[in-house]
């Protein structure tokens, strides 16, 4: 039953991306997920994991990285400048984060990564806060996504 639960929040949830939520019809808590500033939040939060991982695997070095996540910020609206010339959201991301980290660790910025690494990564973080954030996917005396049946292994 959970399962169907999610496989339409799922659904309403890519229907939602597809029209646009519209802001009357859904919660605030919901509507904060979606947004232009959480999708990039996350995605900066993605690429900060992800270069810490090759910092732990010994192929970038920890200086780099502590510059990066010194500097590492975004703005929306160059980003946008940015993907009006470059066609690409993810290009105009990495390069606006390079812009603002303004050292040669940047290179490290996307390291290793596809858009898709990317783009995916961050629509499934913004789905499980969906499902957190959700009344309707809450199962009574459940406290948070670790105690739900929907997240047990089977």
């Amino acid at each position: 039953m959970i399962w169907l639960r999610f496989l339409l929040f799922f659904w309403l949830g890519v229907t939602f991306l597809s029209l646009g939520m519209i802001a009357r019809y859904a919660r605030p808590a919901m509507r904060d997920i979606w947004t232009e500033q959480r999708k990039l939040e996350i995605w900066l939060k993605i690429e900060l994991l992800a270069t810490e991982a090759l910092v732990e695997q010994g192929l970038v070095p920890l200086r780099d990285f502590r510059k990066m996540k010194k500097g590492a910020a975004f703005s929306i609206d160059r980003c946008k400048e940015l993907e009006r010339t470059l066609n690409h959201d993810v290009i105009a991301f990495t390069t606006n984060v390079a812009e603002n980290i303004n050292d040669k660790a940047s290179r490290w910025l996307h390291y290793g990564l596809t858009s898709s690494d990317l783009i995916d990564t961050a629509f499934a973080v913004q789905m499980m806060e969906s499902v957190d954030s959700s009344p309707a996917m809450s199962l009574p005396g459940s406290k948070g996504r670790r105690n739900r049946r929907m997240a047990e292994p089977m």
